[in-house]
């Protein structure tokens, strides 16, 4: 796979080889590994179908794409497990103040 400048590649899949995650991202959104596209920037491409989902429900504590894509954080993010936001910075992981609802990133 040819990664275009702007693009860096991300591989993540199962043991057995089947879609789970594998996709390519830029530094704000994930983008679909089959080079599909959604018609409006606004909306985030669900990595294992071709099912796209306005933008502000990423990342949002509800599933909405058919893989729950839409809930799983970047390898550059830390998982608060639940609540809102369900994804954080790993810069505000144990900076001193509380960022997710369950206090985990302070060690609450």
């Amino acid at each position: 796979m040819r990664a275009l400048p702007w693009v860096v590649p991300v591989l993540n899949k199962t043991a057995a080889g089947q879609c789970r995650g594998h996709a390519q991202f830029n530094v704000s959104f994930p983008v679909n590994h089959r080079n599909l596209k959604c018609r409006d920037v606004d909306e985030f491409l669900c990595r294992c179908s071709d099912v796209c989902i306005p933008r502000s429900k990423w990342q949002d504590g509800n599933i909405d794409c058919p893989d729950g894509t839409d809930e799983e954080c970047l390898e550059y993010q830390y998982d608060c497990k639940f609540g809102k936001p369900r994804c954080i910075s790993l810069y505000n992981f144990m900076d001193g103040v509380i960022d997710c609802a369950s206090g985990f990133d302070e060690g609450q």
